[in-house]
């Protein structure tokens, strides 16, 4: 062992180390640099295996992804010409509006139409839940809306009017928003390799009711927040289990 100035050389078989108070600062050739690389490599390794172990077991951690509706607006039948199933106007830039006034005079109905652009995402899907602020509705409740889903085009256009297949119904009655859950339409989409999900929202009963009778209206893309599909899925585990181990073989280089 030799001393200079306070530090302390240790010296041993084939290598040497610079200590101060019993604890190495500093490795002084090649062989301690591979040991600490190791060492390294070994806890990477540790907690590749950790990762792998929790994918394996299902404890994997879910991603969700938060979309905003990219197009939205109602689409009206009547009003001003012949209430006929067959739809007259577009109207855009407006909240998303949904009524069916049933009336001698100027009988029209708004059906809400919202759609989303579905983005590149991990497979396999748990769960799509769609939000709807609501801006305004009107008296008496409680009244049915029912939902119709599509594959969209990412655009409004008078044939979505008549767009999609029965879906779900909710009874609306005051509520600040409606939740949906829509996991089957999403899974059945993306399964399809369709690029945009729509959505068609309409009176399940129409009103009688002259003036002022039900609607429902939700907040847009001009009246924000505008509708919400968050999507979350999980990686496959045996995709998670290759990014753990995939840089195993560069870990064997000397």
């Amino acid at each position: 062992m030799l001393t200079k100035e306070g530090w302390v050389w240790k010296l041993g078989k084939g290598h040497s180390k610079l200590y101060t108070q019993n604890r190495c600062l500093m490795p002084k050739n090649g062989v301690e640099r591979v040991i600490a690389m190791k060492e390294r490599l070994i806890k990477a390794l540790t907690f590749a295996i950790i990762l792998a172990f929790s994918v394996l077991t299902g404890s994997q951690p879910a991603i969700a992804v938060s979309l905003t509706s990219n197009v939205d607006g109602f689409i009206r039948d009547g009003l001003y010409s012949l209430k006929d199933g067959i739809p007259d106007d577009i109207t855009e830039g407006v909240a998303v509006q949904v009524l069916d006034v049933e009336r001698p005079s100027l009988p029209f109905e708004d059906r809400g139409i919202i759609e989303f652009a579905l983005p590149t995402i991990p497979v396999p899907i748990v769960q799509a839940q769609l939000s709807l602020n609501v801006r305004s509705s009107e008296q008496p409740y409680p009244f049915t809306i029912d939902v119709f889903t599509y594959t969209g085009d990412g655009l409004l256009s008078l044939d979505d009017f008549n767009a999609g297949s029965f879906f779900t119904s909710f009874e609306y009655s005051l509520e600040p928003f409606i939740t949906l859950d829509v996991t089957d339409v999403i899974k059945d989409l993306y399964a399809n390799g369709d690029d945009f999900a729509g959505f068609n929202f309409q009176f399940a009963i129409p009103s009688t009711i002259a003036v002022n009778g039900p609607y429902l209206s939700f907040n847009s893309l001009e009246f924000p927040p505008a509708a919400d599909l968050t999507i979350t899925s999980i990686p496959e585990p045996a995709t998670v289990l290759l990014f753990c181990l995939g840089g195993l073989p560069l870990r064997r280089r000397k």
